[in-house]
């Protein structure tokens, strides 16, 4: 296919994920407890921290403003003023460089410890469109989109879904073929389970497990994924319910990979990640609580 068939197709069917780590991980990282959040301003940037310990307004936990962790347009942290060396000048946080991310405080960080940004792309359903998960396609993400993140969405119902009628075999193949593509690539990846019409997680929770034990096993060698356990949980789906949840999946993929990135979805397709963080999951490092921003929901409230 041309280079602008490719792109039109992937412009509508993909959705956007700029800055799609909206609120970071409540748990324990280093032996001590952390959690809070923040808010995110429309450039992307973060938001005042507002904590019960008494940080003001703009003041992350170290004591640190958020001005002292702002993130450049590409995508680094200006704590440094370097980056990610020939990586950054290219305006890309990429994992040749930043290395596997981890979550400290409110941020993703590389491993030197320097705030990261993702932004690139999701595929649509993988079971119906496989032939999009291909090499010169991610090439093409990352050498003139300028991406940094490819996110496989495996949906889990519908047509086709990997619980329903899909092809199990066949679609597993199809993310660790994408995995690979985006480390030869030199991108982030998630591996996202794709919960939709199925509403809430716990429905496929058997499935989820194995799926997830398995894809953690088999990528441990890799440094650049990260997963994703429940697209926007809806249908009333309470964030008890999705909690349970993920302290049921979080363990199985640690089994696995024990320092990979973990993103938790929350209530009503992902827009109440207040509820997470004011009861947040405890005992896991390296969580991060997933926040969709749909404009004309948030301005209607």
């Amino acid at each position: 296919m041309k280079k602008y068939g490719k792109k039109i197709i992937l412009a509508a069917g993909c959705l956007l994920l700029l800055n799609i780590l909206c609120l970071s991980a409540c748990g324990k990282s280093g032996g001590q407890e952390q959690s809070g959040s923040f808010t995110e301003r429309p450039d992307g940037g973060s938001g005042g921290q507002s904590k019960d310990d008494g940080s003001s307004e703009g003041q992350m936990p170290d004591g640190k403003t958020s001005d002292d962790n702002a993130l450049r347009e590409d995508g680094m942290s200006s704590q440094t003023g370097e980056g990610t060396g020939n990586r950054a000048e290219e305006g890309i946080a990429a994992p040749s460089v930043c290395g596997k991310l981890s979550v400290k405080g409110t941020q993703l960080v590389d491993k030197n410890g320097n705030a990261v940004q993702l932004r690139g792309v999701s595929t649509h359903g993988l079971a119906w469109f496989p032939q999009y998960v291909n090499e010169d396609l991610f090439r093409e993400l990352r050498q003139e989109w300028k991406a940094n993140v490819i996110r496989l969405a495996m949906y889990t119902a519908e047509s086709g879904g990997y619980c329903t009628d899909g092809d199990k075999e066949s679609l597993k193949e199809l993310v660790k073929r994408g995995v690979s593509y985006a480390a030869a690539q030199d991108l982030y990846v998630i591996v996202d389970w794709h919960i939709l019409s199925d509403n809430n997680p716990n429905q496929y929770k058997e499935e989820a497990l194995s799926f997830f034990g398995e894809m953690s096993r088999e990528l441990s060698a890799y440094e650049n994924v990260l997963y994703e356990i429940c697209n926007e949980p809806n249908g009333g789906t309470s964030w008890g319910e999705i909690k349970a949840y993920a302290e049921e999946v979080i363990p199985v993929i640690r089994a696995g990979a024990p320092d990979a990135v973990i993103l938790v979805g929350t209530p009503n397709w992902c827009q109440e990640a207040g509820q997470a963080a004011a009861d947040p999951i405890a005992g896991y490092g390296n969580v991060m609580y997933t926040l969709h921003f749909y404009a004309a929901t948030i301005r209607a409230r």
